[in-house]
């Protein structure tokens, strides 16, 4: 995960390795940038609102920002705003994010994973729904026999039967 601290002015005071990656910026670079300069102006709100909560103490988890690289690409974050202490007041907070873009390509795979088992069950279905309509026509093309079976033998047994029924003589 990003980790992003920020004072309690929303400047930029720390970002790890992965921040550093997702940014395109390293600390030193963003030291002392604010906060907003890694978010485009649409996302500045959420982020700002989450900020102050966490300046107030309060943790703020699940949300989605969009940041903004060093290359000007858009990379759309879920984020969580903890506050960091010294002593008993939050003196800032860091900021936690993870790129949504895997998240959303993960929920995209999914679904068309449920889609295919859907299409798959579909097709079980079909598959033995037809299994037993050829049982049922199984049986009864073998009760159909078993009672063509029963009246040769029934014919063979009657005395009044001809040996040969193309023999006129008899």
């Amino acid at each position: 995960a990003a980790v992003i601290r920020l004072d309690r002015s929303g400047a930029i005071t720390y970002m790890n390795d992965s921040a550093a990656m997702l940014t395109g910026r390293g600390t030193p670079e963003a030291q002392e940038a604010d906060y907003t300069d890694l978010t485009p102006t649409q996302s500045h709100h959420e982020l700002k609102e989450a900020f102050l909560a966490a300046l107030n103490g309060e943790t703020v988890a699940g949300r989605e920002i969009t940041i903004i690289d060093r290359d000007c690409h858009e990379i759309n974050c879920e984020f969580s705003a903890v506050p960091s202490w010294k002593g008993a007041e939050p003196d800032g907070c860091f900021l936690i994010c993870r790129d949504a873009e895997e998240k959303t390509r993960l929920e995209s795979e999914l679904k068309i994973s449920r889609l295919k088992e859907e299409e798959a069950t579909a097709k079980l279905n079909k598959t033995i729904q037809y299994l037993e309509e050829f049982s049922i026509m199984a049986v009864r093309r073998e009760l159909k026999m078993q009672e063509i079976r029963e009246r040769l033998t029934g014919l063979k047994k009657d005395p009044g039967l001809k040996k040969n029924p193309f023999d006129r003589t008899a």
